[in-house]
């Protein structure tokens, strides 16, 4: 006799009471009742509580809501959250990935688990508010998406693409919902990633660093879970090293920023031999600007020396048992 999902699922909804851990026991477990298995998943759902951060969980929220348009679908009314000035001290570690603790007040929230704001309808995703269009607060105008028009089109073909990363979520919606679990977080990035992918088709300046800082994002999420972030580190690494090939950022800071991490993550994966030629580009790059700046005062060879010093640092306390700590 055949299964009959929809009742299944209807029996499931009634012990889970989430259509989305309906989602995840029929994923893992397939169109069959077993409470065992639902205990499990109860138990996975509890023991997989949210800690927003790792600081002091007393004080004022630092997060506010704010309503962004989607430029993909135009749906409107997409939840993004906001971060308050000053309400976080924020301390990044040697592969820049970002702590937050509570300040002036407010309780300790890890932003990265909330950046990134997401379409519940076609999945668009971006951590940067103006890639998705919104009315402005002061005028009442419409504020126009940043990103051009032809990336826009090449997002809407891809719909179908964004939708299977989530084809087992039930409710996005409610899946990417404060708080978030890690891996809701995790998956947000990776559909920003797949926007930042069209836009580096389309070869936008910074698409690639933002990858690179995606996956870097990803991997300390993924960490936190106690997962192995290697991949995660690699895929980055392979976008930073993309992006210094092509030269696909936008200013000379931002490309010293991107040598640094290639370094830097070569190091971190046991790789040294390869962050051997990066490290001589950089000393290269240095030397060709101070000649400039003896004829040139409006070169500032600052920026240069902060990142070169920075991965000259690492190359030397590579050793280290806590260089990474």
């Amino acid at each position: 006799m055949p299964v009959d999902v929809k009742e299944v699922k209807r029996r499931l909804l009634v012990f889970l009471k989430d259509e989305n851990l309906v989602s995840e026991y029929i994923r893992r477990f397939g169109p069959t009742i077993d409470i065992k298995n639902i205990k499990l998943i109860k138990e996975n759902e509890s023991t997989d509580a949210v800690k927003e951060g790792d600081g002091p969980s007393e004080g004022a929220d630092p997060i506010f809501e704010s309503l962004l348009i989607c430029p993909v679908c135009n749906k409107d009314n997409i939840v993004s959250y906001e971060l308050k000035a000053k309400s976080q001290q924020v301390v990044e570690n040697r592969l820049l990935q970002q702590e937050y603790l509570g300040a002036m007040g407010h309780k300790s929230v890890d932003y990265d688990n909330l950046a990134v704001s997401i379409c519940p309808r076609c999945l668009f995703a971006s951590p940067d508010r103006k890639d998705f269009s919104s009315i402005s607060k002061i005028t009442g105008k419409p504020v126009p998406t940043q990103i051009p028009q032809n990336p826009i089109l090449t997002l809407q073909e891809k719909i179908g693409e964004r939708k299977s990363l989530v084809a087992g979520i039930a409710n996005p919606e409610d899946f990417f919902k404060r708080p978030r679990k890690p891996d809701a977080s995790i998956l947000s990035y990776k559909l920003a990633g797949m926007r930042a992918n069209v836009e580096a088709y389309h070869e936008l300046p910074n698409s690639l660093y933002k990858l690179g800082f995606y996956y870097i994002k990803m991997a300390k999420l993924i960490k936190r879970k106690g997962e192995d972030d290697s991949a995660a580190l690699r895929d980055a690494l392979g976008y930073f090293e993309e992006c210094f090939k092509n030269s696909n950022s936008s200013g000379e800071a931002t490309e010293y920023k991107v040598l640094y991490m290639i370094i830097a993550l070569n190091i971190r994966l046991k790789e040294d031999r390869k962050a051997q030629p990066f490290i001589a580009a950089f000393d290269k790059i240095r030397t060709e600007l101070a000649a400039k700046s003896k004829t040139d005062p409006k070169i500032n060879l600052s920026s240069v020396d902060m990142w070169l010093n920075k991965a000259k640092n690492i190359w030397e306390d590579r050793e280290r048992n806590d260089l990474w700590n």
